[in-house]
């Protein structure tokens, strides 16, 4: 029966490399500390500098203050009382086709109102 022996002892592969590298394993042995620093050397030496994490970093955070600033607009859009309907319904299509002119036309051309999402209250 095949699955009767014991493993590693007469069974044989289809794979060439088989016998060549014979897997073991090792539970719950810990590393000498020369194999954890070869570890950290090898993570080391990857093809990531310093600078490109920080611009990744910078990218990211810009990406996320944008959809920010996309939800904060298009809430103050929505809170506002003194647009119709169609004139809200086209701020959103204006935001939603043209993110970025959208956002600031909308910052810059939208008329004031004491009392909406993006202005301080006064209390």
């Amino acid at each position: 029966m095949p699955g009767s022996s014991p493993p590693g002892k007469g069974m044989t592969s289809s794979r060439s490399d088989d016998a060549a590298n014979p897997v073991t394993r090792e539970v719950g042995r810990c590393k000498t500390p020369t194999e954890e620093s070869s570890v950290l050397a090898v993570l080391a030496k990857t093809d990531y500098p310093f600078l490109d994490i920080m611009w990744t970093m910078f990218i990211f955070f810009a990406w996320v203050i944008w959809i920010w600033l996309l939800i904060m607009v298009l809430a103050d859009n929505f809170a506002r009382r003194d647009q119709s309907g169609w004139a809200k319904a086209g701020w959103t299509v204006f935001v939603i086709f043209l993110p970025l002119i959208g956002v600031l036309v909308y910052m810059i051309a939208r008329p004031p109102e004491d009392k909406t999402v993006m202005t301080r209250s006064a209390t």
